[in-house]
């Protein structure tokens, strides 16, 4: 019997979505009118601080009524971060609407580049709903604002908000406006805010300043400067946000069919190259997996740099709530049970990344099966017969729990989406050598990547845990 043929594996993938409540910060709430913010400021700049120069009160006037006539703005920007000596960098342009101080939508184009690796992704704010893409695929409707990313008005909430001094350095037709922040909402809410790669706890320790140019005979602010150092579970980061603003932008007003699925040119590529270009592992920071052994299903909710794991977040999903929930952090595995901190040492793999580098390893040997018309997945297939050695090779020691010797043949199935080319599962499975009935299964799905800012899942992860890892 030819089992790469006949091995009738009757599987399918699980599509589990909305598991988790993550609560974003939103730019648009916090920050909903910056004139009211102004006049807070002002009132308190006059209550609090006597000797305040009347200029100062005119700068803060002149910038408010300004920005309550802008209509479009655009930015460049370039973001660094510095994590562990590894360089993270950010090109991004923006398109924003604006009305009366109001942000009416915005579309985001970002360019992502670490260690020569590249990934563009692009973010769009109709006004009521928010949808991501990457590297030109399908519109992907978000559930909120959990893909914040840097805008104008995020910036100015750094201006206007809080009780921080300004500080003035003046040059011909300019002002340079410099404040150290150190108010403790704005110090709270900026890893979320300003769409930091790297998972934050709440007890961050974050020192922040900004400098802000305004061209005094119109209030445009024309230039940004932020610098973040960052200390966090043992770790440090270092953050510069650069942006020069043109606040007399013309730009189209979008016509974007969210709806319209993606079309890939594929006459010129091969699908191994599509298949490879579909899935840049090295600059996906954020991704899930849902891992389905029969028995359980666990969701690992992973911040990834360069490929490689930085901290995980698991649970087991029970009736769409998040259970047994551990954190995983430099080769480390915490977990509270029973008001104890339990610590492990345990080395993580990132599984989507895994089985991307193996389909390219192995793509000459595999077998592509017939799918009918209404699938929406390519299913390539690797067979390894009965070489159990071979195939237990890609398994983890969890994995290697569910499957056993006994006159088995083994294989693993890819799915990948039809039109975008993405890895979307992958199924490891055995099945009995003669009556080719199925054994042993387990389903890993790949799901929302990069769709949310990694600091949002911290909330997973008890107190009791990030004090175990501070000590």
């Amino acid at each position: 019997m030819n089992f790469k043929r006949n091995c009738l594996v009757t599987l399918s993938v699980l599509l589990l979505s909305g598991c988790v409540d993550l609560s974003p910060v939103n730019p648009i709430k916090t920050t909903s009118n910056i004139s009211e913010s102004v006049d807070d400021s002002k009132v308190n700049v006059m209550e609090d601080h006597q000797q305040s120069t009347t200029k100062k009160q005119q700068l803060q006037q002149l910038i408010a009524k300004r920005f309550e006539a802008l209509d479009k703005v655009s930015m460049n920007l370039a973001v660094s971060t510095t994590i562990n000596d590894q360089l993270y960098k950010v090109k991004e342009k923006t398109e924003e609407l604006y009305e009366e101080g109001q942000l009416k939508g915005y579309l985001v184009t970002n360019q992502i580049e670490q260690n020569s690796h590249e990934l563009e992704e692009q973010i769009y704010y109709t006004g009521e709903e928010y949808y991501y893409r990457f590297n030109s695929n399908s519109w992907q409707n978000l559930s909120g604002d959990t893909k914040s990313t840097i805008l104008y008005i995020s910036l100015m909430k750094y201006l206007f908000e809080g009780s921080d001094e300004w500080q003035l350095d003046e040059s011909e037709n300019n002002v340079m406006v410099k404040r150290k922040i150190e108010d403790e909402q704005l110090l709270t809410i900026a890893p979320q805010l300003f769409s930091l790669p790297m998972m934050l706890s709440k007890n961050a320790q974050i020192e922040m300043d900004a400098q802000y140019r305004v061209d005094t005979e119109n209030g445009d602010i024309t230039y940004i400067v932020m610098n973040m150092v960052i200390n966090d579970l043992d770790s440090q980061y270092k953050v510069k946000i650069e942006s020069n603003i043109n606040s007399k932008a013309e730009f189209e007003n979008w016509q974007i069919d969210t709806n319209q699925t993606v079309s890939l040119e594929t006459s010129q590529k091969e699908q191994q190259q599509l298949i490879a270009e579909a899935n840049p592992y090295q600059v996906i920071n954020y991704l899930e997996t849902y891992r389905d052994d029969q028995t359980k299903t666990t969701l690992i909710m992973g911040n990834y740099l360069n490929g490689e794991p930085y901290s995980l977040i698991e649970g087991v999903l029970k009736e769409q709530s998040l259970t047994n929930v551990s954190f995983w952090k430099a080769n480390r595995q915490y977990q509270e049970i029973e008001g104890n901190v339990e610590i492990q040492e345990v080395k993580q793999s990132n599984r989507y990344a895994q089985f991307v580098q193996r389909l390219d390893e192995q793509y000459d040997l595999l077998e592509q099966l017939e799918a009918t018309e209404e699938s929406t997945f390519i299913t390539l297939r690797e067979f390894f017969e009965q070489d159990y050695e071979q195939f237990s090779s890609t398994l983890t020691e969890l994995d290697k729990e569910v499957f056993n010797q006994d006159n088995k043949v083994y294989g693993i199935d890819y799915l990948i989406n039809k039109e975008t080319y993405q890895l979307m599962g992958v199924i490891l499975w055995s099945a009995d050598a003669i009556t080719a009935e199925v054994g042993a299964t387990i389903t890993l799905n790949f799901d929302n990547f990069n769709v949310y800012n990694p600091s949002l899942l911290m909330d997973q992860v008890s107190d009791q845990i990030l004090e175990m890892i501070n000590e």
